[in-house]
């Protein structure tokens, strides 16, 4: 994605789009089991291309589609799937 021109419209907010968002960046998921959702994704054809240099977050991609995969222990993300 990008670079998008500085007087690019903004996205409206709608019925059909009531976030107003353009699009999105990444995908963050985290799981109790991140192996599980390595295999998933290289099921689904997506390459890991990236990984945090100190933390246990990987970068998964396919085309323009990134996914973030946390499986950091203590993380928002890990104390979110713990509940």
């Amino acid at each position: 994605m990008g670079p998008f021109p500085h007087d690019a419209p903004p996205a409206k907010i709608s019925k059909q789009n009531p976030a107003g968002t353009d699009g999105f960046e990444f995908v963050e998921f985290a799981h109790p089991e991140p192996a599980k959702l390595a295999e998933l994704f290289t099921r689904m054809g997506y390459t890991a291309v990236a990984k945090h240099r100190t933390k246990d977050i990987t970068v998964w991609r396919q085309g323009d589609i990134n996914y973030v995969v946390n499986a950091e222990p203590g993380s928002h993300a890990m104390k979110f799937v713990e509940k």
